[in-house]
């Protein structure tokens, strides 16, 4: 992702695409997992 140095007008959106990819996957992991927790605590 990073070795592209002479490309700098596509590295920015490469770059928020990455952001976006890894704060998504984050929030459906959170999600789950506070899921899950919560399910246990009602048990």
């Amino acid at each position: 992702m990073f070795l592209a140095k002479n490309r700098t007008a596509t590295f920015m959106p490469d770059f928020a695409h990455c952001c976006n990819g890894v704060a998504m996957n984050f929030t459906a992991r959170w999600n789950s997992a506070s899921v899950v927790l919560f399910e246990r605590a009602n048990r």
